[in-house]
């Protein structure tokens, strides 16, 4: 005590004035910054970017003289081939061309005859399927060893970035600039940081100071995909693993036991929140311009972070039969773009098994008994995804030169087969709706139009049609409106002489949609982008509650793909269409 007495009298004698004021001035400004974060500026910059992102990039002057010069160095595409225990393989094809689907769906495509045969109650037909999938996104499979090579600036050779090994490419950086797609932003604060040394501590030092300053996160898209899987090389493809790294094993799933009465969903869910992106510095990647001209090296232009939840769900039947069906009125084979599962409970004897894995959110595990269950959850995690719970989900890579490495990914022909129950147990047909999308010219109110359901497929069917619209029949009111848009109800045909159920299309090969335009008023284009068909059973002593309904029925018709019906006085050049589905109630590719 006497010690410290003596230092404050030392302190604040007359002699030592000026220091006691400069010792509580710091004092006072050490108080002042430990209360009050001052924003967080970016560092010092040796020469501002051009540009802050590769699609900007791919704009500049820069991108000519680069794609030149590292086009030579590394020719694309390139092909990588992985082969299963079962034999069934995954194709992956990378290339530098055209930019494709974010989102990749998955394409059934059928591939050769179908061989139909009864047994056991059911009619089943079995269909040889290529699956597809194309994307300029790879996505980041639930292990953790990836998700710490994974941010924007990381480079690697083309055998290091799809091999699962994640070996970095070595040597002296130059300094990247790190920018979000986040423009919620406290005031003070900014959009991008420049990182000296770009290696995985300091660009995640980097995106921590840039997340610093969020002011919240919106949501830039959320994601559904449910995938028909049966085999390794679908699931694979279904995952995104074919294109970084291989993931979960799964060939247990698939290859112990009977597996003839099991069919197998994989559920991919993901929301993304915000974006973080680099690009090409002005004077390069790497000081040394030898290792900047290795063959094959492949960035991480940007990554995307939010929440994955990836679970597979195994449905155990008492019958290969009952498992077919079940097959069929989910889907027939492939994917859905939503999570439907309102027919998980149409059977009792089945037994369902569902894990789940996942990347980002609240943290803690998911456990669910049905799909339903599953569902819940996962809107639940989702619902709770903020801006400092989020992991990277998926990244886009880029060539030396800046261009997009796209993935086209194929299966081998892989044999799927469907049931539905035979004749005097099939479900019939109440009626079909068909609800429209449409483009950016629809059809005049005063313009009336026929549609026609038929059995088979035919670019111009002929005879009688199963179902039948007619808006002339209709009077003045075109279309019905409900939460999903404009709707129309087929209803049977009376001079149809068959029978109004599922099997009449299956046996037939599937059904065709015919539409017509006529009385013109005086002139009309109906431009279509896509159409739903729904079947709804009829509800008999048999089936009193009308189930068996196959999954809803999506048409596209996008792009140059898009449906244009003309009528122009008595010009009706264009003025049919025809669209049809498969045996599987599936759109015909």
């Amino acid at each position: 005590m006497k010690i410290f007495n003596h230092l404050l009298n030392i302190i604040f004698s007359k002699r030592n004035l000026k220091i006691t004021i400069s010792i509580t001035a710091v004092l006072f400004s050490f108080i002042c910054n430990a209360q009050v974060a001052k924003p967080i500026t970016p560092a010092t910059i040796e020469k501002l970017p051009t540009v802050y992102s590769m699609a900007e990039f791919r704009k500049s002057p820069q991108y000519a003289k680069r794609k030149t010069a590292y086009d030579k160095v590394s020719t694309w595409p390139k092909m990588t081939k992985k082969t299963y225990a079962n034999n069934h393989f995954l194709k992956v094809t990378y290339t530098n061309q055209a930019t494709v689907n974010s989102n990749p769906p998955i394409t059934p495509t059928k591939s050769g005859p179908e061989k139909k045969i009864s047994s056991g109650g059911f009619d089943c037909t079995t269909t040889n399927v290529v699956y597809t999938a194309n994307s300029d996104n790879f996505l980041n499979n639930p292990y953790a060893e990836a998700s710490a090579h994974i941010y924007p600036g990381a480079v690697f050779t083309f055998d290091n970035l799809t091999n699962g090994s994640w070996k970095e490419q070595q040597g002296a950086r130059n300094s990247i600039t790190i920018g979000t797609s986040n423009t919620n932003i406290k005031s003070g604060f900014h959009t991008y940081t420049q990182v000296n040394s770009p290696d995985v501590n300091h660009v995640n030092d980097a995106i921590a100071t840039l997340k610093r300053g969020f002011n919240g996160c919106a949501n830039e898209d959320t994601y559904y995909q449910v995938t028909e899987v049966d085999n390794e090389a679908v699931y694979n493809l279904a995952i995104g693993a074919g294109a970084s790294g291989y993931g979960l094993d799964v060939s247990n799933q698939f290859n112990t036991g009977n597996q003839s009465n099991h069919v197998h969903l994989t559920i991919d869910a993901t929301k993304t929140l915000f974006t973080m992106s680099t690009s090409i510095p002005d004077n390069g990647y790497f000081k040394d311009p030898n290792i900047e001209a290795t063959p094959y090296l492949t960035v991480i232009g940007e990554v995307s972070y939010g929440i994955r939840i990836l679970a597979n769900a195994d449905f155990q039947f008492t019958s290969q039969e009952e498992a077919d069906h079940f097959k069929a009125s989910y889907s027939g084979f492939g994917f859905s773009a939503n999570l439907a599962v309102d027919y998980g409970n149409s059977s009792k004897n089945v037994t369902t098994t569902i894990n789940a894995n996942i990347i980002g959110g609240p943290g803690g595990t998911l456990v669910a008994t049905s799909l339903a269950d599953l569902k819940k959850q996962i809107t639940q995690i989702m619902g709770a995804a903020n801006c400092n719970n989020v992991q990277p989900i998926k990244y886009q890579s880029t060539t030396m030169a800046g261009d997009v490495l796209n993935t086209s990914s194929e299966t081998d022909q892989i044999p799927v087969r469907t049931c539905i129950p035979a004749d005097g147990g099939s479900p019939e047909i109440e009626n079909i709706i068909i609800s429209f999308n449409q483009g950016g010219d629809g059809k005049e109110l005063a313009t009336q139009f026929l549609t026609r359901v038929y059995s088979g497929i035919s670019t111009l069917p002929q005879g009688e049609p199963m179902f039948v619209y007619d808006s002339k029949v209709s009077g003045t009111k075109r279309f019905e409106n409900n939460s999903n848009g404009q709707f129309i109800v087929l209803t049977p045909n009376k001079n149809y002489k068959g029978k109004f159920d599922l099997s009449t299309f299956m046996k037939s090969g599937g059904g065709t949609i015919y539409m017509d335009l006529y009385i013109p008023q005086p002139w009309d284009i109906w431009q279509i982008t896509g159409a739903t068909l729904t079947f709804n059973i009829k509800h008999t002593g048999a089936n009193p509650s009308g189930t068996g309904a196959p999954q809803p029925i999506q048409f596209l018709f996008q792009g140059a793909n898009q449906l244009n019906l003309e009528v122009h006085d008595n010009n009706r050049t264009n003025h049919y269409t025809t669209f049809s589905f498969g045996a599987n109630f599936k759109a015909f590719q």
